[in-house]
């Protein structure tokens, strides 16, 4: 039974037989291997073309990606209500700013300079902005606001309006979601730290100098306050100086104080955003390069300026939007 003929065809059934299931195997194991690879390779195909759309400016992907959260959306205007045609449109030029603005700043001369005698000038500008205004209204003193306004008991007196009309005036004309310091010596003076951006609101005026006293008081306590608001929000990444007066040789204390605390702060982006001299001016005219100057269309040249600062590095830390003069 176990001879070489018998055992013969068994072995070569088995062998066969083997063959076969090995065959099978192989099959399926190549199968299985052209299948892992293909799914390898639409996943790396997958991963190639998202990347490219994170890559892409235009994608919205990569704008998503690149979205900065740290942003606040402002709009400032100055030197406004000269004549009786810009007083007539002020209120449409308030009520026509858009419902992003997180809040309004006015850097000054709301009125024209021969008007200090009595309330009305001042009165129509705050029933205006508490009328018409979206958000909460930050003001900064012009030298038409008081300081041109003549004698002392004139400047006097128009300070006395100022402060009866707009000091703490964002207290009346929005909700306000933050704090805001003031200095206890000028409680003009005021600042608000939000999303690692610190502003600061200072009195700085233009004009003539009538008393040397008064006005170097004026830029100590103003250069004291900037610097006690930076030691206070250390942390803030971007610094927005609002104020009135262009920069002159009147306010070089203040301003060569400035551009030494901006070089000791390096990293941080430094805006001195003012009016005055009525036309959009957009340079680095100090000492210190990070610190960016805007000087602002007057209020009969254009509506308020649309302004984003942001404090992400992927993101400018400021935008401006110049807008079109309102039409009644």
């Amino acid at each position: 039974f176990f001879s070489s003929n018998n055992c013969s065809p068994i072995i070569y059934s088995a062998i066969d037989q083997t063959k076969n299931e090995i065959k099978s195997i192989t099959m399926n194991v190549l199968a299985t291997v052209v299948a892992f690879i293909s799914t390898i390779a639409l996943c790396l195909a997958a991963i190639t073309n998202a990347t490219d759309r994170l890559e892409d400016p235009t994608s919205t992907s990569h704008r998503q990606l690149q979205q900065c959260r740290r942003c606040i959306s402002f709009y400032a205007h100055a030197d406004t209500n000269y004549a009786r045609e810009e007083r007539d449109r002020f209120p449409l030029q308030v009520e026509r700013i858009p419902s992003d603005a997180n809040f309004i700043v006015h850097l000054g001369d709301l009125k024209g300079v021969d008007e200090c005698k009595s309330d009305n000038p001042y009165s129509v500008v705050a029933d205006a902005y508490m009328e018409h205004a979206n958000a909460p209204v930050f003001i900064v003193p012009g030298d038409n606001d008081w300081y041109d306004c003549g004698s002392r008991s004139a400047r006097q007196r128009g300070w006395k309006l100022w402060e009866k009309y707009f000091l703490y005036f964002y207290n009346r004309s929005g909700k306000l979601s933050w704090s805001v310091d003031h200095q206890a010596t000028r409680t003009e003076n005021f600042a608000f730290y939000k999303k690692r951006i610190l502003f600061i609101g200072v009195h700085l005026v233009g004009g003539d100098i009538k008393d040397e006293n008064e006005w170097n008081d004026m830029l100590k306590d103003n250069l004291r306050w900037t610097k006690v608001s930076l030691e206070k929000y250390s942390r803030a990444s971007v610094v927005v100086i609002f104020a009135h007066a262009a920069p002159t040789k009147k306010h070089q204390y203040y301003f060569d104080g400035l551009s030494k605390i901006a070089t000791s702060n390096k990293g941080t982006e430094f805006l001195y955003l003012h009016g005055d001299h009525h036309r959009w001016k957009e340079d680095r005219p100090f000492a210190a390069k990070n610190i960016k100057r805007v000087m602002l269309d007057q209020g009969a040249i254009a509506d308020p300026t649309h302004i984003k600062t942001c404090s992400c590095s992927n993101t400018p830390a400021f935008e401006f939007n110049q807008r079109r003069l309102s039409k009644k």
